[in-house]
């Protein structure tokens, strides 16, 4: 089964549009490389569209109804962005199931870590100062849970852990691999060395 690759610039000047091809069999890894390229675009669909509008709502104020709640919504989805690849990814990369059914209880406590810091992040009362608009406070925020959010944040350190806990299950994964899954895996290592 062949795999062809290519990757193209298109357009002039300030509008450029950049291309990847892949081309071959839907099963194998062409469409494993397909989905999760899809799924990541999807992933930054959903963090760059919530972004954009509440910059131009913000700087534009009356020009986009409540871009403070939009802005709420989208300041904690660096959460799934770097919790996603960094701890899923990794542990189910290539064939998208875990390495073994032992590591059910460590999904688990991937998917906690990565659902409280979301949750943390989306109700604390806070200003949105670190990102760019400090007149603008959370309109989701729940000032009463203050205390328990603030403790709460220490639940960050766990993200770190969950994600060497991932690479090891990927390491585990490498050195039972053969033949075709040892080669994703390969090339997998050696895009994350580049990155």
């Amino acid at each position: 089964m062949s795999m062809y690759i290519g990757e193209s610039l298109v357009g002039d000047g300030n509008e450029v549009a950049h291309i990847d091809l892949i081309i071959g069999s839907k099963s194998g890894p062409t469409g494993s490389a397909f989905t999760h390229a899809l799924w990541l675009t999807v992933l930054i669909t959903l963090i760059a569209v919530p972004a954009a509008y509440a910059y131009y709502g913000l700087h534009h104020p009356g020009s986009l109804p409540r871009p403070d709640i939009v802005q709420a919504v989208a300041e904690p989805l660096w959460v799934p962005a770097v919790g996603l690849v960094g701890t899923f990814l990794i542990l189910m990369f290539p064939d998208g199931r875990l390495p073994s059914p032992r590591w059910r209880p460590w999904a688990r406590f991937c998917t906690f870590t990565l659902v409280a810091l979301y949750l943390l992040t989306l109700i604390a009362p806070v200003s949105f100062a670190e990102s760019g608009y400090p007149d603008v406070q959370n309109p989701l925020g729940i000032q009463a849970l203050k205390p328990i959010i603030n403790t709460g944040f220490y639940l960050v350190l766990l993200l770190p852990i969950a994600m060497v806990g991932c690479a090891v299950g990927l390491v585990q994964r490498f050195r039972r691999s053969r033949g075709e899954e040892r080669l994703q895996m390969k090339w997998f290592v050696g895009a994350a060395g580049l990155a």
